[in-house]
């Protein structure tokens, strides 16, 4: 864990309630109830958000990927614009994705492509399509088609359950929240695992380039 700065009373007063002493009470736990090691725990756990930064931004790219692919497959480029796959949509993702596409045809017009809805469409957009509700309808020969490495006794509840750990996890990171003590270690397991189902050489990469630090 990164040693603070030696603050006095006076500076260490000040970064509290810049920061709000209720904040930094989720840590006090931790730290023994010594209000200057919380200060201390909250510096860590914001490194190790940091260094989250790159494997969930490798993970949310691999993941539509693949399931780009199956969609692809199923309903070819323009699957976006596809009846039966608009469709199976519930309500809340038919919606995301009709402003999605208008919005990138305004942008684009003739010129665009699915990878333009693609790249503006979220984690839990993609996350919808490994529902059990799709399994017949993107993945009626399993996962292991478009997650070439993924074990054959994967399911496709399997995988939404493993996307949805880490988009819950991501959140969390986005909004600021402690994570130190919510199994970092294991939740960098689980987007490893996600990433080798596509590409070996691309898990291998971003654990190479982790800077996720092991719990105190």
């Amino acid at each position: 864990m990164q040693e603070l700065n030696v603050l006095d009373d006076i500076q260490f007063r000040a970064i509290e309630a810049s920061i709000s002493a209720s904040r930094l009470k989720r840590y006090m736990a931790a730290a023994e109830k010594d209000r200057w090691f919380s200060l201390q725990y909250y510096l860590w756990n914001a490194n190790i958000c940091e260094s989250f930064y790159m494997p969930i931004h490798v993970f949310e790219i691999v993941v539509r990927n693949c399931i780009v692919k199956a969609l692809v497959n199923k309903y070819k480029e323009k699957w976006y614009e596809h009846l039966h796959f608009l469709q199976w949509l519930d309500d809340d993702s038919r919606d995301i994705l009709n402003r999605t596409v208008l919005k990138e045809r305004q942008k684009h017009g003739e010129a665009l492509t699915h990878e333009h809805i693609v790249s503006e469409l979220s984690l839990g957009f993609w996350e919808g399509l490994t529902k059990t509700t799709w399994k017949n309808q993107i993945w009626p020969n399993g996962i292991s088609q478009f997650f070439p490495n993924a074990p054959k006794s994967v399911a496709i509840d399997d995988l939404n359950k493993k996307i949805q750990t880490v988009r819950t996890f991501r959140n969390r990171i986005a909004h600021h929240s402690a994570i130190y003590d919510k199994n970092p270690t294991r939740k960098l397991q689980i987007i490893s695992e996600i990433i080798s189902w596509s590409c070996n050489v691309t898990a291998a990469w971003v654990n190479s380039t982790s800077g996720v630090a092991p719990a105190i």
